[in-house]
């Protein structure tokens, strides 16, 4: 399996009658695959278990973007969702939810660093 096996494809969860696509921003897929790639030097399988565990989160933000807390000082819309040590960092709007990035939760997170 490769970083990039869904890269580029948005997901939409058929749970909630309204849910938003989730779109993830080029700096976002190039943390995921940075991430990915980082994993498996060691396990390719633990690599493999954290991208499908994003994968469950953007499914869930897809039906809950409220999901993750606001993080107004990270910028207008800013909320933050944590799972298995990551931050992924992501802002709503009426129609999608946009993964602006993804990063080791031992960071400190700041607008300027998202900005970046």
């Amino acid at each position: 399996m490769t970083p990039n096996r869904k890269a580029g494809v948005c997901w939409r969860s058929g749970a909630s009658p309204m849910p938003r696509e989730v779109r993830l921003t080029d700096r976002a897929t190039s943390d995921r695959n940075a991430i990915w790639l980082h994993i498996a030097e060691d396990r390719i399988t633990a690599a493999d278990h954290i991208l499908d565990r994003f994968d469950e989160i953007f499914r869930l933000l897809s039906d809950n973007s409220s999901a993750g807390p606001a993080k107004p000082r990270l910028g207008k819309g800013m909320r933050t969702f944590t799972v298995e040590g990551y931050v992924i960092c992501y802002r709503v709007s009426p129609d999608a939810v946009e993964v602006i990035a993804i990063l080791h939760g031992a960071r400190k997170i700041t607008r300027r660093l998202l900005e970046d």
